[in-house]
């Protein structure tokens, strides 16, 4: 008996930003149509997602239009069951950093992978049919090639566009934030768009002696070593390259750009900061946040002296709110006179700036701080492109990808959610146990908008000879460089 329920998932093949269609077809008219989605990835972790529809007259479902009746989403959006996919119960503990097994789609993993997806309804005749499906992401798009660098004087690895981009090929240095290493895997994405990437690690990056394993001194002149690097390749358009970062990585770009305005064409803050913030110690190092991050010419850059009260902290979902500490903190800063010299002076940049943050960052205050340097460029006659993106309902773990959004959160919850019952000082529990902020279909429809925002803004402030990207991804193409 030929089979009534068809699932059609296109495409079959596609990058991590292609947008994605999903339909059902052959149920009764006007029954329900269930489709589930799981993704199991390395190490026995599995993700799972899933919506109830009701089937038009011609008992079919496009999941672009239909809004579940049930399901772990509830707006119309096909693409609703990739980010809303969350882990399953049986979910392991993961062995490394807490933020690596929090959220795998953070880390840097270049694996492609597949959400397969079932549908299930009944059909005419009476009988109960299923149909499957399957989505391939694709990381690592066709002809990006990822180049390692184990004699660079810096730790990197360099990843360059498909050969349709012609060299010289617009560079950007890109940098991750707190938790330290490499983030290749946005790399990836920026060169699938023709650019040469510098994914820079400047600290804790496992097996790599040429950095420190805390963010603590880390000179400027080391990020300065890189560019000259760069400047030295002759396929490389790199005499003024384009920076991006996130987080710490975000506060990082802005003060090189500040530093260094003839050597950067442009900017790009993702959830940054606007003033500089001291050493960040990982869980066993030392806590106490009095070094400085950065130094230039071996003396520290100036930042805000961390004087963070237990009551400073708030409570979400029994993990602990850090923005409102760092709010604390500037507002200390200020009131001693120290806030102005640990400011980074943003007006000096000598290019455009581009700022992405969400309104309900829950980490620290980054559409707050991006407000706030934007006001000051503005003030200072600042004769350069500025554009900031703010998006409510997004907290800091905002992309351009569509991906997973529902890993809100880091670490466990605090056994007493109370921070009045929290021990005065800090603690591995309440500083390891946090909100990154945001809700999964608010942070989706930011990711949705920053990628055509950031895209165009790239374009224009790194000009050069472009090659459209074809997308999506032709499924006989296997390249694997």
């Amino acid at each position: 008996m030929t089979a009534a329920l068809r699932l059609r998932a296109s495409p079959e093949l596609g990058t991590v930003e292609d947008p994605v269609e999903i339909e059902a077809t052959g149920a009764v008219p006007g029954g329900a149509v269930r489709v589930d989605a799981r993704l199991r990835l390395s190490g026995g972790r599995r993700l799972s997602a899933w919506g109830v529809f009701g089937a038009d007259e011609r008992g079919r479902v496009d999941l672009g239009k239909a809004t579940p009746i049930d399901g772990s989403y509830a707006v119309a959006d096909a693409s609703g069951l990739i980010w809303s996919l969350r882990p399953d119960a049986d979910w392991p503990a993961q062995e490394g950093s807490e933020l690596r097994a929090a959220n795998p789609f953070l880390i840097d993993e270049l694996d492609d992978y597949a959400v397969e997806l079932t549908a299930r309804a009944e059909v005419p005749g009476g009988r109960t049919e299923t149909a499957s499906a399957r989505l391939r992401r694709r990381v690592l798009a066709p002809g990006v090639r990822r180049i390692a660098l184990p004699d660079a004087p810096f730790s990197g690895v360099l990843f360059l566009p498909p050969a349709e981009h012609a060299a010289p090929y617009r560079t950007l240095v890109q940098f991750g934030g707190s938790g330290g290493g490499i983030q290749g895997r946005r790399a990836a994405q920026y060169a699938a768009h023709g650019f040469a990437v510098l994914a820079l690690g400047y600290f804790l990056v496992p097996g790599d002696d040429r950095v420190p394993a805390e963010l603590t001194e880390i000179p400027l002149e080391y990020f300065a070593g890189a560019m000259a690097w760069l400047r030295e390749r002759p396929e490389l358009d790199a005499a003024r390259v384009g920076l991006v970062g996130t987080s710490r990585g975000g506060e990082l770009a802005l003060l090189l750009g500040a530093t260094y305005p003839e050597e950067i064409a442009a900017v790009v803050a993702w959830v940054p900061s606007g003033v500089v913030w001291g050493e960040h110690a990982q869980p066993g190092g030392d806590p106490r946040g009095e070094r400085a991050s950065w130094t230039r010419g071996g003396a520290p850059v100036p930042f805000v002296p961390p004087r963070s009260r237990v009551a400073d902290f708030g409570v979400r979902d029994g993990r602990s709110v850090h923005a409102s500490a760092f709010l604390a903190n500037v507002a200390r800063a200020a009131a001693a006179g120290e806030l102005e010299r640990a400011t980074i002076p943003v007006e000096r940049i000598g290019g455009p700036v581009l700022l992405i943050a969400g309104e309900d960052d829950a980490l620290w205050p980054s559409a707050w701080f991006a407000e706030r340097i934007e006001t000051r460029l503005l003030a200072h006659g600042f004769p350069h492109r500025v554009r900031r993106l703010s998006f409510p309902r997004a907290g800091h773990s905002v992309s351009f990808e569509l991906e997973p959004t529902t890993f809100v959160a880091k670490g466990e919850p605090v056994r007493d959610p109370d921070p009045a019952s929290w021990p005065q000082g800090f603690t591995v529990e309440v500083t390891e146990s946090f909100h990154l902020g945001g809700a999964p279909d608010g942070i989706a429809a930011a990711n949705r908008r920053i990628g055509p925002e950031l895209w165009a803004f790239l374009d224009e402030a790194l000009p050069g000879r472009q090659a459209p990207r074809t997308s999506p991804i032709d499924p006989t193409q296997e390249q694997h460089p």
